[in-house]
């Protein structure tokens, strides 16, 4: 795998941990959340800081194989994640900059992970 290549995963895999961190902070600052949103709220978090855990771990690992078959299924449920929650977000009653801020969040989260995943196919 190339420079590049290793790059394009860092930069998904890093950019996934401050998402979710930030999540964390957030939904443990929040005091309107029952116990149920909030135990749902972490669990999607720990799935995402894990996968990016992993990530991190199977290129310094140099796992290749592993990480072949792993991207695409961040890549995946990223892009789904972030595609269900957008339209959430965007019925629900919050304001406009929360609204484009999620939805751009979003769109990086899911660039980032596809970009990743593309980065370390195999070429036939």
């Amino acid at each position: 795998m190339i420079i590049r290549r290793r790059t394009a995963v860092i930069a998904s895999a890093l950019w996934t941990l401050f998402v979710w961190f930030t999540r964390v902070r957030n939904i443990a600052n929040n005091d309107t959340m029952s116990d149920g949103a909030r135990t749902l709220a972490y669990v999607v978090c720990v799935v995402f800081i894990g996968a990016a855990i992993a990530m991190l771990v199977m290129l310094a690992r140099r796992q290749w194989l592993r990480l072949r078959l792993f991207l695409p299924v961040v890549a995946v449920v990223t892009v789904g994640w972030w595609a269900l929650r957008s339209v959430f977000i965007l019925v629900h009653h919050h304001s406009w900059a929360f609204r484009v801020v999620h939805v751009v969040l979003g769109i990086i989260s899911s660039v980032l992970a596809v970009v990743a995943w593309r980065g370390t196919r195999v070429r036939s």
